[in-house]
């Protein structure tokens, strides 16, 4: 989502390249290396017709999804200054409804025409996306994340409602703290030091829900924004070190052990678990370098900053959209002869080209009715 300072109207075009690169990482893990694997979602589309041996470096892509979180904490950071409960409630709805109405009926429409899914579970699967409805099943597996998100926005409206946006600090420690508590508790269990039954079991369901597994995540990005606005004390800036390198330490938790995340298949590579760590260690610098020092921004040149901009839009549906409608093309490509790296190539410029339609016309017009929907209701009933 786009970015402004709220004092200078300062635009973060760092932000939207990170994001946009986050999100390649995630369509490159799912459409070149997860959905062909034997316990990938997706194993009822593809049917065991293609694997792509070439794409399988991009194994460590999920790890987009922690570079997210960490841009969310940033970016609500910054729009819940100077903002009511209802405008921020209302800046919310605006930037999550209209592309996931869109997409979750791209996704059913695309599910309903090339697979054998019981109807009334898609239609069931298709409301609880087009509500946001944080409890599953979705459409799509991907819409987990949105439940985290919007559980953390949550709890930043609470806090605006109370008037306590000057404890933001306290606030985002708080949550970073329990989040550092809870990832300890795991690596602790997995390495035998306390035996605590179904931990795993509650860190992939409600964990990853609530800001427990993800939590440090958020608050590292509220962090840094506040030591952007020269907001943070420095014993808060010294905690905001070991909350980035507790989010280095959940990524080894994710990508190295016994038990790794879901879609990685035990082939060897999931030894490497440096690549992630570095990975998200590039990331972190280029957001901070971004958002700190204006001279950066600044220093793009002005015919590449729109094409930013543009990315940047583009992400949020590519993100939402790409799984199943990636894999049927790449299946179908394949059953025409193209070689299935070439399909892969295909698919995924097909499904980014849609996206940027879909980011570009159809969302701009349908958030524009639904913000007359919104201010009419802010009108009738009194809101601010």
């Amino acid at each position: 989502m786009p970015l402004q300072n709220a004092s200078n109207r300062q635009y973060y075009f760092g932000l939207d390249l990170i994001r946009f690169a986050s999100a390649c990482l995630v369509l490159l893990f799912h459409l070149g290396y997860s959905t062909w694997q034997p316990e990938s979602g997706a194993r009822d589309i593809v049917r065991g017709a293609y694997a792509i041996p070439e794409a399988s470096l991009f194994w460590f892509g999920g790890m987009g999804v922690q570079i997210f979180f960490v841009i969310s904490g940033f970016v609500i950071a910054n729009s819940a200054q100077g903002a009511t409960p209802y405008r921020f409630f209302r800046s919310r709805a605006l930037r999550l409804y209209p592309a996931a109405w869109i997409c979750a009926t791209v996704s059913l429409i695309t599910l309903l025409a090339f697979t054998e899914r019981p109807v009334l579970n898609l239609l069931w699967r298709y409301l609880h996306s087009i509500t946001l409805f944080p409890l599953s099943p979705w459409i799509e597996g991907v819409y987990w994340t949105l439940a985290a998100e919007i559980i953390f926005y949550a709890l930043m409206f609470l806090l605006i409602a109370a008037r306590r946006l000057d404890r933001l600090e306290t606030f985002s420690n708080l949550m970073g703290g329990i989040s550092i508590a809870f990832i300890a508790l795991v690596a602790c269990n997995r390495n035998g030091l306390v035996q605590i039954e179904h931990l795993e079991g509650f860190r992939k369901t409600v964990g990853r829900y609530l800001p427990l597994w993800y939590g440090v995540f958020f608050s590292l990005g509220m962090n840094l924004w506040l030591f952007t606005r020269r907001r943070l004390s420095k014993a808060s800036a010294v905690y905001t070190v070991a909350l980035f390198l507790t989010c280095c330490f959940q990524i080894y938790l994710a990508f190295h052990g016994t038990d790794i995340e879901e879609g990685i298949s035990d082939d060897g590579s999931r030894q490497a678990w440096q690549v992630p760590v570095f990975v998200f260690i590039v990331a972190m610098a280029g957001l901070f370098a971004s958002t700190h020092w204006p001279a950066v921004d600044r220093s793009i040149p002005l015919f590449a900053r729109e094409p930013l901009r543009r990315l940047g839009l583009v992400t949020y549906p590519l993100y939402l959209i790409h799984f199943s409608l990636g894999v049927i093309l790449i299946k179908g490509l394949i059953a025409t002869g193209v070689s299935p790296m070439l399909a892969f190539v295909a698919s995924s410029v097909l499904v980014f080209l849609l996206c940027l339609y879909i980011a570009t016309q159809l969302e701009p017009a349908l958030r524009q009715r639904f913000g007359h929907v919104l201010d009419r209701t802010e009108r009738r009933f009194g809101l601010r």
